[in-house]
């Protein structure tokens, strides 16, 4: 029996979280970004436990360890918010890593492999805008950002931009990598990028194509 009961599909919770976090946001006002990021950050992060068939006892430990020391660090030092970043950026890897797997080991095709493929490629585009975050604050001039920003939340809608620009190998042009370490992080993107849709069409045509078809 289950032990978990939620009013919403914690995978169709997470998808609106992620779906928020990457378009929603920038329609606030800027005073807010700081607290909605914040709290849409933790929420993907305990959310996304409940998203994983296994483990769950021990992935809401390292969730719940993840979102404790960036809170830590927020309330001992704004200053640190990009180092509270890269705790999320591992979890959020290790998440699509293990849903990349979990998708792989389904045996049956239906809407929960279509949402968590898609949670996996947000995820993916959010793990990507951390890391631009994390190398533009600590490598200055990596982007040609129009502004500097000061705090990875100043910046993170700059960041989720050029992630899914990148991701995505369309290319804009109007943000450019200019260091080598911004150059090395954009070449991983749009790597990653590209695997991952790979790997996921993949892994839903083996789905699709395995099913046993009704005799009519």
């Amino acid at each position: 029996m289950n032990k978990y009961h939620f009013l919403i599909s914690p995978r169709i919770l997470l998808l609106i979280l992620l779906l928020m976090v990457l378009f929603i946001v920038p329609f606030f006002p800027e005073s807010l970004y700081a607290i909605m990021y914040h709290g849409l950050f933790t929420g993907i992060v305990l959310t996304s436990v409940y998203v994983l068939r296994k483990g769950r006892r021990f992935n809401l430990i390292i969730a719940l360890s993840v979102v404790f020391i960036k809170w830590s660090i927020l309330f001992y030092d704004a200053e640190l918010r990009n180092q509270s970043n890269i705790p999320q950026l591992i979890f959020f890897a290790y998440i699509v890593g293990r849903l990349l797997v979990q998708i792989a080991n389904i045996r049956q095709s239906g809407t929960n492999v279509i949402v968590d493929s898609l949670n996996g490629y947000f995820l993916s585009a959010l793990v990507s805008a951390l890391l631009i975050g994390i190398t533009a604050n600590l490598s200055k001039g990596s982007f040609t950002f129009a502004e500097v920003a000061e705090t990875p939340v100043q910046g993170m809608n700059d960041y989720i931009y050029h992630a899914l620009v990148v991701f995505s190998t369309t290319g804009f042009g109007d943000i450019v990598p200019m260091t080598p370490e911004g150059k090395v992080v954009s070449n991983f993107i749009s790597v990653t990028g590209q695997l991952y849709v790979a790997i996921i069409i993949t892994l839903l045509i083996g789905h699709y194509t395995t099913q046993p078809r009704n005799k009519e």
